[in-house]
């Protein structure tokens, strides 16, 4: 008794902490489908695509996606456009498949230039520019990642994104997120490249939004317990009722033997 006494309220409130993290924390959640990106045409407003062998790009892209796509379309004489779409379950790495690593990765210079706010398909999005260059070509690059059906801010961040993202993983609302990417070589200068892959993406992106996920999510264990039925709920009851008792118990005064 004298050890409850003594070590009730850190005992106590230790396991009721664990108690209720493990009745009210919720689990990770489960894809149900293998994703289709059969809804992204390979023909559409002109452009025709062709899909590229990525058996050598580096591993950078290959990190067990969920889904990949990669493809080069093109428009009459414009030079190709090289679409990259990545598909991870979101408790990964926001910035999976980075372009800062990959790029580099295939023996590319990158120059970075200033995020561009463009709309496609009725949606504003803050998307990253580069230039990359290898053996004396420049490509033009754009790209930004999605969770779900919104687009993340990746650099820089804004206001309230962080206490946004830890609320996201505590009650596990993840889902799936994408990256993505178009570029194509420059030719008539930076800006025409620009408008070229904004032409594209304007055309495409509306596509590309229409991939679904099927993402299950279960319940809490203290709301399976609590339907399951009368031991259940007791159960829940008693996990969180024991701990505080015993620090009640710690707290109590004890009697004063009387003299005689």
């Amino acid at each position: 008794m004298s050890l409850i006494r003594k070590h009730g309220v850190v005992l106590g409130g230790a396991f009721f902490v664990l108690a209720a993290g493990w009745l009210f924390v919720q689990p990770e959640p489960k894809l149900q489908n293998k994703l289709d990106l059969s809804v992204i045409p390979m023909e559409y407003a002109g452009y025709y695509g062709r899909d590229i062998d990525i058996t050598d790009v580096p591993i950078e892209e290959q990190l067990a996606p969920q889904a990949i796509l990669f493809r080069d379309y093109e428009k009459g004489g414009d030079r190709p456009i090289t679409l990259c779409l990545v598909y991870n379950y979101a408790r990964r790495s926001r910035s999976f498949h980075d372009p800062h690593v990959c790029y580099p990765a295939q023996g590319f210079k990158l120059r970075q230039l200033p995020s561009r706010v463009i709309n496609v398909g009725g949606m504003d999005v803050t998307a990253h520019v580069m230039i990359a260059e290898k053996n004396h070509q420049e490509s033009m690059i754009v790209y930004w990642y999605m969770s779900g059906d919104k687009p993340l801010e990746e650099r820089g961040g804004r206001e309230g994104f962080l206490k946004a993202a830890v609320m996201s993983r505590l009650r596990r609302d993840l889902g799936v997120s994408n990256m993505v990417r178009v570029s194509t070589p420059i030719l008539y200068g930076e800006e025409t490249a620009f408008e070229q892959l904004h032409s594209f993406l304007k055309a495409y992106f509306p596509h590309i939004r229409k991939v679904r996920a099927d993402v299950a999510q279960e319940p809490m264990p203290a709301r399976r317990l609590w339907t399951s039925g009368l031991a259940g709920k007791a159960g829940v009851m008693l996990m969180l009722i024991l701990p505080l008792a015993l620090v009640a118990v710690s707290l109590a005064k004890p009697k004063e033997s009387g003299s005689g």
